[in-house]
């Protein structure tokens, strides 16, 4: 970092444009590998500033949990590049998918990626096919659809053009992931001890780190003490967010002290752990730490204490679409003998087509078939005002920012049957 930031002042003493943007880069990329995203924001910021993409940007900004700076600087780059075959509105439906990923909006992040994939298909892009699947495997595996986050795996180890390091590494974190859940830990562990220079390197950079760090090595962690692995524990360890560079982002504090408690068993630590996240705007990494309060307070006889916490996970996991973690919370509290108090309904979904009402979905196909805001409120006997206020909701709720992008999302759900 001494040398990058060096070089850095020298390029700017000797006025050398290029060279001081060259040099801004690497002292952003080294700051973001050490987590010292605070200073990463404040680089990759520069950058933009003369022309760089705002996709390490927005990273930043999220890995600070500032998703309210993140989604505006989305909306806004999204603005900025209104035509559809420009090569980084690609990358900006990344973010967010990202963006809606991050504050557990499983439905939001899906119809994201949906829409991504699409456009792709349609420009013979392949830049983020990768990350889609990762992430639409992700996503799958939190809903408890086996089957579903495989079949997303499948087609990236048949890719030809690809991130290697991504590919190998979300291939193996997904398999893990999977054996885990269904309860096989042994394979689990095997392939993490197999792979452990791969999987356990604490510099992982840019997307590789959006869409599978930091909640994986804390899953690593996890897996690794529930079987005694003291050595692979610490080595987990060694990757997780730097706490003591993010002092002031809940999330970076509140995981290294779960990390902690979990090596530790330390039910105050865990605790301590729930009480940080609660500030965190990442609804899924709260869930996982109060459950795993809820399991070490079991494990030291607190049931009452141990079923309200995981009372509190299954809503968690539940709210944000997560059945597949909601199940396994549940199952524990039946082996305890627990009965909710309270079922959530289920409730409408916040994002995706099925989201939509009636009037929605009806404006949405008008302005999908090329109709202007005046003839579709003609059509359906509505004020262009109405219709203008009706396609706000739409774009929130289908994750789209343009009137492209809603046309390929009114195709996917047509192509799903969902119309």
């Amino acid at each position: 970092m001494a040398e990058a930031r060096s070089i850095l002042e020298r390029a700017r003493g000797h006025a050398d444009r290029t060279a001081e943007t060259i040099a801004l880069r690497a002292v952003a990329e080294i700051s973001a590998a050490q987590c010292r995203h605070a200073d990463a924001l404040a680089s990759f910021r520069a950058l933009r500033s003369r022309g760089a993409s705002a996709v390490s940007e927005t990273l930043s900004m999220m890995f600070l949990d500032g998703f309210t700076g993140s989604d505006r600087l989305i909306a806004r780059s999204r603005r900025d590049t209104p035509n559809a075959g420009n090569a980084r509105v690609p990358e900006l439906i990344l973010m967010r998918a990202v963006h809606h990923l991050g504050l557990g909006r499983l439905e939001g992040s899906a119809q994201a990626l949906l829409s991504l994939l699409r456009l792709q298909d349609d420009l013979r892009q392949e830049a983020f096919r990768d990350h889609a699947h990762m992430l639409l495997s992700r996503i799958a595996y939190l809903r408890g659809d086996h089957d579903e986050a495989r079949k997303w795996l499948r087609p990236r180890e048949r890719s030809v053009r690809t991130d290697e390091h991504l590919r190998t590494t979300s291939t193996l974190i997904m398999n893990i992931c999977l054996r885990r859940a269904e309860g096989d830990t042994t394979t689990a562990l095997g392939l993490l001890r197999k792979h452990e220079e791969t999987l356990l390197k604490c510099r992982f950079g840019g997307l590789v780190r959006a869409v599978g760090l930091p909640e994986w090595l804390l899953e690593a962690t996890r897996l690794a003490t529930r079987q005694g692995d003291q050595r692979l524990v610490c080595r987990a360890l060694a990757g997780l967010e730097r706490a003591e560079h993010n002092p002031t982002v809940p999330t970076a504090v509140g995981m290294a002290v779960q990390a902690a408690g979990l090596l530790h068993g330390d039910v105050d630590e865990l605790t301590r752990t729930a009480a940080l996240l609660a500030t965190s705007p990442r609804p899924l990494v709260l869930a996982t730490a109060t459950w795993d309060l809820g399991v070490a307070l079991l494990a030291t006889g607190a049931r009452k204490q141990a079923v309200a916490y995981l009372d509190d996970a299954w809503d968690g996991f539940h709210c944000c679409g997560a059945h597949g973690e909601a199940w396994r919370v549940r199952t524990v509290l039946r082996l305890v003998g627990a009965r909710r108090k309270r079922m959530a309904p289920e409730p409408r979904p916040a994002f995706g087509w099925r989201a939509l009402t009636p009037v929605e979905r009806q404006v949405a196909r008008h302005v999908a078939e090329g109709r202007t805001n005046r003839a579709a409120a003609v059509e359906l006997g509505l004020s262009p005002n109405t219709v203008a206020t009706h396609l706000r909701a739409i774009h929130r709720k289908l994750s789209v920012d343009t009137r492209v992008e809603l046309a390929l999302a009114v195709r996917e759900a047509q192509l799903d049957s969902d119309i």
